[in-house]
C-alpha cells in the first residue's frame, strides 16, 4: 500500500472504516473527504493559501473490502507537518483519531501504527526491557511470577507485609500493588511502602537463594505532579519499580518518568480501561498501546489476560506479544503482562500463547491459597516446575500441536503436578 520509502518520513495510520449507506456514492470518495477535511481544514485549499492538492495523491491508498457495505481498510501516510517528531505521540494520536468524528462513519478501528525512525528516536524505550529486568529478578529463562496485593477495600500495611513475606518465602519474583490501590487512608502509600520491603528484607534472610529477590512494584497512577512525587517517594523506601495508566494519565506520563535523571526504577504500564477505547464500533486496537507503552518508556506493558472472565482470543495475545517484542531501532524489548483469572489450572495454556518472556501476575488464586494455608509454597513451587520443564523439554512446535488439544493438555497438566505433589483446590 504506502511505499517504503514515504514510510520513513510519514506516520502511517492504518484503518477499518464502514461509512453510512447513501451518503458517498462510492468508497473512495469518502476516503478522500476524510483525509482533504483533516490535512486542510475543510473539503477543499483555501484560495488564500495556494496549494497544490495531487501532491498528496500518494499519502493515502485503501481496499474496498465489502462495496454493498462500503467497507474497506484504508492506509493514510499523515504529513509530517502535522505529525512533527517534537510534537510525538499526542499529536500523533490526535490526528490518526481526528478523522473518528464524523457521522457518515458508522464502524472505525486504528488497527496498525507505523512510525518513522525520526520519531522513534525521540524517546528512549525500557530502561531495562526483558534482558534487564531479568538480571535484575535473577531470572534468565523462565516466564515471571508476580503476586497482586489484595483486598482492594481496607488494605492495611500490616496485610501487604505478611502478603509480601509469604510471596518472598515462596521465591515469588515480585509483588505488586493492585491497580487501583494508590494511596488510600487505611494503607497509605509511604506507610506500604516501608512496611513491604521490611518484610521483603526479613523473609530474604531466610530464602536458599543469594542471587534472587523479591521486588516490589508500586502503583504510582495519580492526577498532575501527584505521581512524580509518589514516584520518588517509592524509590527512596527501596521499591524497585513503578506501575502507571496511561489509559488515564496519558502515554507521556511513561515517557516523563523515564526520562527522570539518575533513576533505577523499572517502569509497568497497565492499561486498565483499555475496553472503552479498544472494543466498540470506535476503537484503537491494544497492539498500538502496548507499541505506544514500549517506545515511551515502560518495561513490562498488560497485554489482555487469556483466562477467566476478561478472556480474550489467542490471535489477539499472539499479535500484542509481537509488537513488544519484535527489533525497533534503539529500543529495548519489553514483557508482555499477563493478568486476570490465572490459576495454576491454566497457567500452561497461557504460558503456551505468550511464550517464555511473560510476567505472570496472580491475585485471587494465590491470595486464597495464603487465606487458607498461610504459605504458598506449594503454588508458586507447582508454577516454576510447570514453566521451567514446558520450556525446557517440549519444543514450541510440538507444543503447539498438543495444546491445541485438551486432553493431551490436562494429561501434560497432572504429569507436572504429580512431580511437585500439587493438592490445591485448582
Amino acid at each position: 500500500m504506502i511505499s517504503p520509502d514515504i514510510q520513513k518520513t510519514h506516520v502511517v495510520a492504518k484503518y477499518r472504516i464502514k461509512f453510512k449507506n447513501g451518503t458517498h456514492r462510492a468508497f473512495h470518495e469518502g476516503v478522500r473527504e476524510l483525509f482533504d477535511i483533516t490535512v486542510f481544514g475543510g473539503s477543499r485549499p483555501f484560495k488564500y493559501a495556494p496549494c497544490d492538492r495531487n501532491r498528496f495523491d500518494l499519502l493515502y491508498e485503501f481496499k474496498l473490502l465489502d462495496e454493498d457495505r462500503n467497507e474497506g481498510i484504508v492506509e493514510v501516510a499523515w504529513p509530517p507537518m502535522l505529525c512533527t517528531d517534537k510534537s510525538g505521540i499526542p499529536m500523533v494520536l490526535s490526528t490518526c483519531l481526528f478523522v473518528s468524528v464524523y457521522d457518515f462513519i458508522v464502524d472505525f478501528e486504528l488497527y496498525d501504527l507505523i512510525l518513522p525512525e525520526s520519531m522513534v528516536s525521540q524517546y528512549r524505550g525500557p530502561r531495562y526491557g526483558i534482558r534487564g529486568l531479568r538480571q535484575r529478578l535473577g531470572v534468565p529463562q523462565r516466564p515471571l511470577l508476580g503476586l497482586i496485593l489484595k483486598p482492594r477495600c481496607d488494605l492495611t500495611p500490616a496485610i501487604c507485609a505478611n502478603l509480601a513475606e509469604a510471596a518472598t518465602r515462596a521465591g515469588v519474583d515480585y509483588v505488586i500493588d493492585d491497580e487501583l490501590v494508590v494511596d488510600p487512608d487505611s494503607c497509605r502509600f509511604e506507610e506500604r511502602a516501608i512496611a513491604v520491603m521490611e518484610a521483603i528484607d526479613k523473609a530474604s534472610t531466610h530464602t536458599k537463594s543469594s542471587t534472587t529477590r523479591t521486588h516490589y512494584f508500586m502503583n504510582v497512577t495519580s492526577r498532575g505532579s501527584r505521581f512524580r512525587e509518589l514516584y520518588s517517594v517509592a524509590e527512596r523506601r527501596g521499591a524497585r519499580g513503578v506501575g502507571l495508566n496511561p489509559v488515564a494519565m496519558g502515554f507521556d506520563a511513561i515517557d516523563s518518568l523515564r526520562r527522570k535523571r539518575g533513576s533505577q526504577l523499572a517502569i509497568i504500564a497497565n492499561t486498565i480501561g483499555r475496553g472503552v477505547i479498544t472494543e466498540g464500533s470506535f476503537r484503537i486496537s491494544p497492539q498500538i498501546l502496548c507499541l505506544l507503552g514500549r517506545i515511551c518508556g515502560a518495561d513490562a506493558v498488560y497485554t489482555v489476560p487469556f483466562q477467566g472472565l476478561l478472556r480474550s482470543k489467542a490471535e489477539d495475545l499472539r499479535t500484542l506479544s509481537r509488537v513488544l517484542y519484535e527489533p525497533i531501532r534503539g529500543i529495548e524489548t519489553a514483557f508482555g503482562i499477563c493478568s486476570g483469572g490465572i490459576d495454576i489450572n491454566n497457567v500452561l495454556s497461557t504460558l503456551h500463547l505468550h511464550g517464555p518472556d511473560v510476567m505472570i501476575q496472580v491475585g485471587d488464586a494465590l491470595c486464597r491459597q495464603y487465606d487458607e494455608n498461610g504459605d504458598i509454597s506449594d503454588w508458586v513451587k507447582a508454577f516454576q516446575v510447570i514453566s521451567q520443564e514446558y520450556f525446557e523439554v517440549k519444543t514450541i512446535k510440538k507444543a503447539n500441536a498438543s495444546l491445541l488439544n485438551k486432553a493431551t493438555h490436562d494429561k501434560q497438566l497432572d504429569r507436572l503436578l504429580e512431580k511437585v505433589s500439587w493438592h490445591g483446590d485448582s
